[in-house]
């Protein structure tokens, strides 16, 4: 069984609070060789603490890591839509893979509401686009339908990452979604959803304990490789 696990990496500061490049290429460098790509600017990487400039130097550092197979994704979230746009545009210039963005928060959206806030980015980038589902932090939930409707319309909306406790809704996002747009990649964003989602016919995880322990997850990962059920559930 394939499988893939994205390190949504952590930003590292300097004693003066200024983005360290020289630091966060380091940790770049510790996970690249096990796991399989990596997202700068996630939860993990505080993308909310970050203004327009630090955000573009995260992506500027980051940028000579997408490279061969290693899938180097920027969080391109922010309240205001065309800034999303922007970095969105800005990551898909500097070579990055693609941009991961969570839908607008404090404000709780209805259907219709967060399907036009995805069209209205995915209508102005070339970037390729996760839909990044974190309810507990947005205050609701990116609907299985809402996901096919918007992947259908727009080719460069490639996949979701599910942060949610209830593997149920991901295995209904990989059911609506990936039965009929197979390339449709489908995340976990729990670690410990890892192993459901790619039994229930999901991509992998990005999930934060990879930024510590790695070799741990290209562990589990080479575990499924093998089709080592046993050994899948060890790690678990």
């Amino acid at each position: 069984m394939k499988s893939r696990y994205i390190t949504p990496v952590v930003t590292i500061f300097d004693e003066q609070g200024r983005i360290d490049p020289e630091q966060n290429t380091q940790i770049y460098d510790f996970i690249k060789n096990h796991v399989s790509g990596f997202v700068v600017m996630g939860s993990t990487g505080e993308f909310f603490s970050l203004n327009m400039e630090n955000a573009r130097q995260m992506i500027k550092t980051c940028s000579e890591f997408s490279r061969g197979d290693m899938k180097v994704y920027a969080g391109a979230s922010r309240m205001d839509v065309n800034e999303s746009i922007s970095l969105a545009n800005y990551a898909w210039e500097q070579g990055l893979d693609g941009v991961m963005i969570i839908s607008p928060y404090y404000f709780p959206l209805d259907d219709e509401a967060i399907f036009d806030f995805y069209s209205t980015i995915a209508s102005q980038t070339p970037a390729h686009i996760f839909i990044y589902n974190f309810p507990e932090r947005t205050g609701y939930s990116v609907s299985p339908e809402i996901c096919l409707r918007l992947a259908d319309k727009y080719p460069n909306i490639i996949g979701m990452k599910d942060t949610v406790p209830d593997a149920f809704h991901t295995a209904q996002v990989i059911n609506t979604v990936k039965k009929n747009i197979p390339h449709f990649e489908v995340y976990a964003g729990y670690d410990n959803n890892f192993a459901h989602n790619i039994l229930s016919g999901g991509d992998g995880c990005i999930g934060g304990l990879s930024n510590i322990v790695p070799e741990f997850f290209a562990s589990w990962m080479q575990a499924f490789t093998n089709d080592d059920l046993l050994a899948v559930a060890q790690h678990q």
